[in-house]
């Protein structure tokens, strides 16, 4: 059976260890450690269970964001650091901290009362050294090829990136950035630091026993990240969205930047898509009319062979995303959305959400209705949150295929070509993507005003 993703890509994909500076993965490392405490009733196992499906500790679905199958997860890891106290002995993980601390001598009376801590040391604190799990397992393992012209009848197409950052990342932060993510953070911030406008407490365990609620250390983290000039903030993030994507975010969200534009990246992906679209069309036309569901109807080659000449610019057009700390801006982008989700589920009561909603497309699009539009919570003809998560998931994962989908496979035949197979294989991703994308209401109003 062939590879249809190529493996040698794979190896070469930016990993959290790739991150240089140990301090930079350090903090966050111990950000992510709190959104996987704070939130494990709804983030899944590394392994997914005996029928192969992720879920939560509970038995039900993960949301979008949290689903391996679905986007760059932020998952449980396999291993936990087990601290062993002895009666006589201080076995912590950092052992030089022993070594280094001065020889005691204690009284009779002071030794009569068993061991005494040392006062002069705080404890390790060993989420610093844990590297955070994000995980991305493709649906389905296999691809059947309709009447191949020869042989094999079909195509491998497993794909599991466990903490490698492909490109498509890239677009997933994107559209959570135009969702408002980071706008209800920058609120967030503001008043905690600042303005002191709503509740929001520097000791939450005061206020309740749910640990699962108590936000105070999420909040004081990602402030002091900020503070410290190592948060995820606009101008990273707008030049990365220029120089990887060639498009900008909303003017509202601060000055321009400067920086170069990948413009092609995003004509030949709106492209792809829409030769995919019209590959679909004409197919479900040609059923129609014979009045059969096969897959073995003759599919246009020279639609085929556009998809495949667009697929390979579109694959050079990947490569600035090397350059400069692109990929590092993506991972700490990543770690923030994350941890503001979280941030805001336990806070909706300090910032006067309704109780009732608990699910994230009540609560995020609440907040950013009293956040950052500064009205009442309404009720869009449109879902905020629903529709930029699907955008952001079905884009990663139809990206992430283009990313690594080998060349030599892009066969191009009416019937049984590799192509086709895969295109039919995809054909829900590139339907979900291009429904939710033409559902954005500022798309909508910048077509209406360009028309007028």
């Amino acid at each position: 059976m062939a590879d249809l993703f190529s493996l040698k890509k794979q190896q070469e994909f930016f990993t959290w260890n790739d991150v240089r500076t140990h301090f930079i993965r350090t903090q966050y490392n111990e950000l992510l450690a709190q959104v996987l405490e704070k939130d494990a009733a709804f983030i899944v196992n590394r392994n997914p269970n005996a029928n192969g499906e992720y879920l939560t500790p509970g038995g039900k679905i993960p949301q979008n964001y949290y689903n391996p199958n679905l986007s760059f997860a932020l998952v449980k890891r396999d291993c936990d650091i087990i601290l062993l106290r002895g009666a006589n002995d201080d076995n912590k993980t950092d052992a030089n901290k022993k070594a280094k601390a001065p020889e005691k001598t204690l009284s009779p009376a002071a030794a009569s009362l068993g061991q005494l801590e040392p006062v002069c040391f705080e404890d390790p604190n060993n989420n610093l050294d844990r590297i955070p799990a994000f995980l991305y397992d493709r649906i389905g393992k296999s691809i059947v090829i309709t009447n191949p012209p020869n042989p094999p009848g079909s195509i491998n197409s497993s794909l599991v990136l466990d903490t490698r950052l492909s490109f498509g990342t890239v677009l997933w932060l994107y559209y959570y950035d135009r969702m408002g993510i980071f706008d209800i953070l920058k609120a967030l911030m503001n008043d905690y630091n600042y303005n002191g406008k709503l509740p929001i407490s520097a000791k939450s365990e005061n206020t309740t026993s749910d640990t699962t609620l108590q936000y105070s250390g999420i909040m004081d983290t990602l402030s002091t990240l900020y503070r410290l000039g190592i948060g995820s903030n606009t101008m990273d993030r707008k030049s990365l969205y220029q120089r990887v994507l060639g498009v900008s975010i909303p003017s509202e969200n601060g000055s321009p930047v400067n920086s170069e534009r990948n413009e092609n990246f995003m004509k030949n992906f709106n492209k792809v898509v829409g030769l995919m679209i019209d590959f679909y069309r004409d197919k479900q036309l040609a059923q129609a009319i014979r009045d059969t569901s096969s897959n073995s109807i003759r599919s246009s080659v020279a639609t085929q062979t556009a998809i495949r000449d667009t697929i390979l610019i579109l694959q050079k057009n990947f490569e600035v995303f090397d350059y400069g700390r692109n990929r590092i801006n993506t991972f700490l982008g990543l770690a923030t959305v994350f941890a503001t989700i979280c941030l805001v589920r336990m806070l909706k009561d300090e910032i006067g959400v309704p109780r009732q909603y608990n699910e994230p497309h009540e609560f995020i699009p609440a907040a950013y209705d009293i956040l950052v539009a500064k009205r009442p919570v309404t009720s869009n003809e449109v879902n905020r949150f629903t529709i930029f998560d699907n955008c952001a998931s079905y884009g990663y994962r139809l990206l992430t295929d283009i990313e690594l989908i080998e060349p030599n496979a892009l066969t191009t035949v009416a019937i049984g070509s590799t192509l086709d197979a895969w295109l039919n294989d995809i054909e829900g991703i590139v339907e979900g993507y291009n429904n939710a994308y033409r559902s954005i209401s500022e798309l909508k109003a910048e077509k209406e005003m360009a028309m007028a």
